[in-house]
């Protein structure tokens, strides 16, 4: 996915440099297909507004490509950073519990395991059968 985004922005930096001239950012033109007028529409992850055609979907004017590219990759490597963040705070919690258990010494945890067998269920399976009163 890395390569198909670098090579996308590769092949945008290639086009705003043969461009003749910068394009107005004052409002929306005409899709250059159909030649309706295009919509602004606003990215938030990128914090740009962006031209779409109904039809044809959205025309990226000199640079937007690569700013939403940028934005995006951005966003993504610090979403990634806060879900490894998360894991590593569960993995910790786990591991704590654990070492918790490990440390207690086998007779208290004989002794917990047997309490949680013999308290009373919570659960309203009853195996199919009716509790009678």
């Amino acid at each position: 996915m890395a390569a198909v985004v670098k090579a996308a922005i590769y092949l945008a930096d290639k086009a705003a440099e043969n461009a003749a001239e910068p394009v107005a950012q004052s409002g929306s033109g005409c899709c250059p297909l159909c030649r309706l007028p295009l919509v602004r529409e606003r990215n938030d992850i990128a914090d740009i507004e962006l031209d779409r055609c109904e039809e044809h979907g959205t025309w990226f004017d000199c640079g937007e490509l690569q700013h939403v590219s940028n934005a995006m990759q951005a966003f993504r490597e610090n979403w990634q950073s806060r879900i490894r963040e998360e894991e590593l705070r569960q993995l910790d919690a786990l591991l704590a519990e654990q070492q918790a258990v490990a440390e207690e010494g086998p007779a208290k945890r004989f002794f917990r395991a047997l309490g949680a067998l013999l308290e009373p269920s919570k659960s309203t399976d009853h195996g199919g059968f009716e509790e009678t009163q």
